[in-house]
């Protein structure tokens, strides 16, 4: 899998993930990448999550 490996771009709306979506992309790469999402109340662990399965779906 190369850099770019998403199905499309990320809205604007979610351009503060863009590093770790290109994180994502370089570890995914080299195989299969298990990943847990912290943090508190209101931070975007739904938002992160919703686009996680959107865009690696």
């Amino acid at each position: 899998m190369e850099q770019g490996c998403r199905n499309q771009e990320l809205p604007a709306g979610a351009a503060r993930y863009q590093p770790l979506f290109d994180e994502l992309d370089k570890r995914l790469a080299k195989g299969r990448v298990i990943a847990a999402i912290e943090g508190g109340s209101a931070s975007g662990k739904t938002t992160l999550g919703g686009l996680l399965k959107e865009y690696y779906d």
